[in-house]
């Protein structure tokens, strides 16, 4: 199964992280690469 992130959640990771990146550059990094790699487990657990 493939996971497709939309143009509008693209959007919104994007959102995320300027907001983020505004207190801690490195905490922005962090959270969205997290958030990316979540996503990508629903590939193989898709009703986790």
């Amino acid at each position: 199964m493939n996971v497709v992130v939309t143009a509008e959640a693209e959007a919104d990771l994007e959102g995320i992280a300027s907001y983020v990146a505004e207190q801690s550059p490195r905490s922005a990094l962090t959270l969205i690469r997290g958030l990316r790699e979540k996503c990508e487990t629903l590939a193989d657990a898709p009703r986790a």
